[in-house]
């Protein structure tokens, strides 16, 4: 999911100083509005949430490691293992990124780019458990939390024929994982 929004009347973070991200380049950096590894925007699609070694304290940093691709849908994220995949590439940067910390979460909020074909609303659920099974596996932390962003209602436009269906999907799969 990709998308840029501007902010204003947010409140800072409290502790921003100890808010990083991982970026596209290898790099940790402060994070700050737009979390965006290039241009375009935020991505949220893929967003690992990774902490430093050590205890909740406030001087403890926690980290996102930008993994997004905007306007991917499903199929694009099903377990392949070469860097050039969106799959691969996201347990790249994973496994790169974890060097200096501990990955303690999941983000993912997709749904999109599925809600146009009939044939990834069927197969969406069964897909997203075998998805999720495979992080896990592949990161060797069988009890990742994962946390589930659900496509909001209906934008009622041409190419979202199946908003409804992947929504629904969506609820009964953050219910039962």
């Amino acid at each position: 999911m990709a998308g840029a929004v501007p902010l204003t009347g947010e409140p800072t973070p409290i502790n921003q100083g100890r808010l990083m991200m991982y970026t596209w380049q290898g790099q940790w950096t402060q994070a700050k509005d737009p979390l965006s590894g290039y241009p375009g925007g935020r991505r949220w699609t893929w967003i690992m949430v990774c902490r430093s070694n050590g205890d909740a304290s406030p001087a403890v940093a926690i980290g996102v490691v930008m993994c997004a691709i905007g306007g991917t849908s499903l199929p694009q994220w099903m377990p392949e293992y070469a860097v050039n995949t969106a799959y691969g590439n996201m347990l790249a940067q994973a496994r790169k990124a974890r060097a200096n910390g501990t990955i303690k979460g999941f983000l993912w909020y997709q749904g999109e780019s599925d809600c146009g074909d009939s044939n990834n609303v069927i197969a969406y659920s069964q897909r997203m458990h075998a998805l999720f099974s495979a992080i896990r596996q592949d990161l060797g932390i069988p009890d990742l939390p994962i946390i589930f962003f659900q496509l909001g209602p209906n934008p009622h436009e041409p190419g979202f024929e199946y908003w409804y269906d992947i929504h629904m999907r969506q609820r009964y799969i953050a219910d039962s994982d």
